[in-house]
């Protein structure tokens, strides 16, 4: 059933319910939306921002572990190689316990589940500065971090940004996702600073603490399960317009369907491309001369890329097809990538080919919320994006420590960047077999 709004709404609500229920629930979810979802929702937002923003995705491996690669080296003697296993054991833990995330996801109240992981996220960083001696305590440390932050990664933040917004869920998505550019841009630096003038345990001891006292508290104080409070308030229309279409696909239907495994590819070939640079960014540049600090501070350009790309793409999938704009991004950053390993182009031309790579990553995660409650729906979001998400988890799990042994290996990252490159494309090209997209609750435009 197609109901149109009155006023200055713009949403089409297809509700597969009782007539009455499905005009209550459509018309009410139409007129707010426009005026009430920024106003209501940006507590959700703030602490989303904060919360991804030192999380396991970004504080494990991606921002931090770069830093740590020399130090670690002359201290212990570990190669290159051994030291990312590390977040290769990282990123292949959390993209498993992705699973079990998104299933406590769509089944329990979201806000604890973060509050707890932030908390235990945090101590074993601290646990960390004291407790590396040897490479099989390093290896068990970063895997106990990874267990313990692993619902501090995107799937209950966008699950909770996705039940509060609708005529601006890609804008929503893209706000609270550019927490994790501010990390790039701030974190690199911040680490390089704190591990030269006082030791790589005070590094970890200064990562430890970003989550306990910045994403910890603003969830505790702003985060809310809309969807949850709804169920125990046993408000049928509202939990049902939570939740989504009666027709939203469950996820053993997903898994059959081509687009599922078209995303999974995707991600997986995106999030490794990206997670391999930005570990490596650091040891590429001094390849180059540039000394540690000046190199971060150039690899922390990314993260300033990617604050942008978050919000432009946040902004541009709300009016234009997502698979569209995805496409294009990663064919520019495939390219910038192939530059990158074949020219020398100064301080100026590697930052701006950092800057246009780290646009393209910013469309990674908030592409992925939007695309799965597009496809998919929002009634198993949970479970449909953790398993999409274990590709975008895996995927660097297997590859970057390959990264860096090709550097071990052939003296060079040239190669690794050719192949880098070659795979982002491929990626980009797989974007628009998605097809068109199924009508949705609150989704479809007049």
């Amino acid at each position: 059933m197609m109901l149109k709004s009155t006023g200055d709404a713009r949403l089409v609500g297809v509700y597969n319910g009782p007539v009455e229920r499905s005009i209550k629930a459509s018309t009410e979810l139409m007129v707010e939306a426009d005026v009430n979802e920024f106003r209501d929702g940006w507590k959700t937002l703030v602490a989303s921002f904060a919360g991804l923003a030192f999380g396991v995705a970004t504080l494990a491996v991606s921002y931090t572990i770069g830093t740590f690669i020399e130090p670690l080296r002359v201290e212990f003697g570990w190669t290159r190689a051994q030291i990312l296993a590390a977040g290769g054991m990282v990123s292949v833990t959390v993209g498993l316990i992705s699973l079990a995330v998104g299933w406590l996801t769509d089944r329990m109240n979201v806000r604890h589940l973060i509050i707890g992981s932030q908390a235990g996220f945090g101590l074993a960083f601290l646990l960390m500065a004291v407790g590396i001696r040897d490479l099989p305590t390093f290896y068990g440390l970063y895997l106990l971090m990874a267990i313990l932050g692993a619902a501090t990664i995107a799937v209950p933040f966008a699950k909770l940004i996705t039940t509060e917004f609708v005529e601006y869920r890609g804008l929503a998505l893209g706000l609270a996702m550019a927490g994790t550019g501010i990390c790039g841009l701030l974190v690199p630096p911040y680490t390089a600073y704190i591990v030269e003038n006082f030791g790589w345990r005070a590094g970890y001891v200064a990562i430890g603490l970003l989550p306990l006292t910045i994403s910890l508290p603003l969830s505790i104080l702003f985060l809310r399960d809309r969807l949850a409070e709804s169920t125990r308030s046993a408000d049928p229309d509202q939990a049902s317009r939570l939740a989504g279409s009666d027709n939203d696909i469950a996820l053993p239907t997903a898994i059959r369907g081509y687009r599922f495994w078209v995303l999974f590819a995707v991600f997986f070939a995106g999030s490794s491309v990206m997670t391999a640079l930005l570990t490596n960014f650091i040891p590429i540049l001094g390849d180059r001369g540039y000394p540690p600090t000046q190199a971060a501070a150039m690899a922390g350009s990314f993260g300033l890329a990617v604050i942008a790309g978050r919000v432009v793409v946040g902004f541009l999938i709300d009016r234009i097809w997502a698979p569209l704009v995805g496409c294009v991004l990663f064919l520019v950053a495939s390219a910038a990538i192939a530059l990158l390993g074949a020219i020398d182009l100064g301080t100026t031309g590697l930052v701006i080919l950092i800057v246009v790579t780290g646009l393209a990553a910013g469309a990674e995660v908030d592409l992925m919320g939007y695309l799965v409650a597009r496809y998919f729906g929002l009634r198993n979001f949970g479970m449909i994006y953790a398993g999409i998400y274990v590709g975008f988890a895996l995927g660097p799990g297997l590859t970057t420590p390959l990264f860096g042994a090709g550097r071990d290996a052939l003296g060079s990252y040239v190669p690794g960047l050719y192949v880098a490159a070659v795979a982002l494309a491929g990626a980009a090209l797989l974007l628009p077999t998605l097809g068109r997209y199924p009508q949705r609750v609150g989704l479809t435009r007049l």
